[in-house]
């Protein structure tokens, strides 16, 4: 059994050798696969081939997005549509489905990267800043990076509430001075299809959290207040019954970047409030 002293995060690291490490993104590797190390892990190797595949497809699909450009959603490319809270939103059309993704756009000044993880992360601050979030919970992880969950949204009536079951997993790109998210949903046999949910499907979503600070990170403090740049993606198929119309008009709202200036504050002061949350 492996104890948390003994964990050996060197596979969720993207960078090369002569590549000097990042001291807040070191700490956030440890940071976070001593969290999910209290995750049962998956033995089946035939299974975990097949996650990491999917995994390595979810990256490439969230990379391919978000290099696509900006320009006119007729031309494929994203399409700035407005400006929530200091978060440029974008949205461009699907190939796949009728709903569109949405992407947004926002620099921070003065948290930390590990806050905006917590932040992007935690189903128990959720319940508090998100009205249509009802519940949520991880279940299982693939690796120290690598993890599963189960949650629910509300919808506004007369649309049935939504039920989701993803993968997520973390990259730590020291070189580029960022980490990156992916989730996309996946089927689990213990949570077949529930009667009182649509099991709606998560395509290819994700974040990159950037340092934009010009110092070299010769410092030490790994929760270094900082100037970040995050670019997060949702591309969403609620299936069911919704008009398109609707879910285009709803889904910027899902979009955990509109939140970051009105929540991060009260954010943190929560956090502190509750210690066994971190």
């Amino acid at each position: 059994m492996e104890t948390e002293s003994s964990i050996n995060v060197s596979t969720t690291t993207i960078t090369s050798q002569n590549v000097k490490k990042n001291s807040e993104i070191e700490f956030m590797e440890e940071y976070v696969a001593k969290k999910l190390a209290k995750l049962p892990d998956i033995s089946d190797q035939v299974e975990r081939n097949n996650l990491l595949d999917g995994v390595e497809k979810g990256f490439q699909e969230f990379y391919d997005n978000l290099n696509i450009g900006f320009g006119k959603e007729s031309d494929g490319k994203w399409e700035y549509i407005q400006n929530r809270n200091g978060a440029e939103i974008y949205r461009k059309v699907n190939d796949n489905h009728p709903i569109k993704s949405v992407l947004g756009y926002i620099t921070v000044t003065g948290y930390s990267l590990k806050e905006l993880i917590d932040f992007n992360l935690s189903w128990d601050y959720a319940r508090h800043y998100d009205k249509y979030f009802l519940d949520g919970y991880d279940f299982k992880r693939l690796d120290y990076h690598t993890y599963f969950s189960y949650f629910q949204y509300k919808a506004i009536f007369p649309i049935s509430n939504r039920d989701f079951v993803c993968v997520t997993s973390i990259r730590y790109e020291h070189e580029k001075k960022r980490v990156a998210i992916i989730m996309r949903s996946i089927e689990d046999e213990k949570f077949p299809l529930n009667p009182n949910f649509v099991r709606a499907d998560v395509v290819s979503s994700g974040a990159i959290i950037e340092f934009l600070d010009e110092d070299d990170d010769t410092g030490k403090n790994p929760e270094k207040k900082a100037k970040l740049r995050i670019r997060q993606i949702l591309s969403v198929n609620p299936k069911g019954f919704v008009p398109s119309f609707i879910a285009n008009l709803i889904l910027p709202e899902a979009l955990t970047v509109i939140h970051f200036n009105t929540h991060l504050p009260t954010f943190r002061l929560w956090l502190e409030n509750n210690p066994d949350k971190h």
